[in-house]
């Protein structure tokens, strides 16, 4: 989707490879995650708010490996709660 590909997220810390992993599945998650809420009445701004913002602080390239399978309702949530430990919030 062009909207998504115009998003510009920061760059993920691990090994090399874990690195290309989880930026290729990071943005399947989340172009995935638009889909799906977009088509379920989500507003752009929503989706900002509600799981972009998050996402933006999750940089640890192993979570992104670990939850790769994560359901778009789930995501969130998920986000949030990785955020939240990622800036030691938590």
């Amino acid at each position: 989707n062009e909207w998504f590909q115009r998003r510009s997220l920061p760059p993920l810390k691990g090994t090399p490879r874990q690195v290309e992993s989880a930026v290729r599945i990071r943005t399947q998650l989340l172009a995935g995650a638009w889909a799906i809420l977009s088509a379920a009445g989500w507003e752009e701004n929503e989706f900002l708010i509600g799981v972009e913002t998050y996402a933006r602080q999750v940089l640890t390239a192993k979570w992104w490996i670990e939850h790769s399978s994560i359901a778009a309702h789930d995501l969130s949530d998920a986000l949030q709660r990785a955020a939240l430990v990622e800036t030691g919030e938590a």
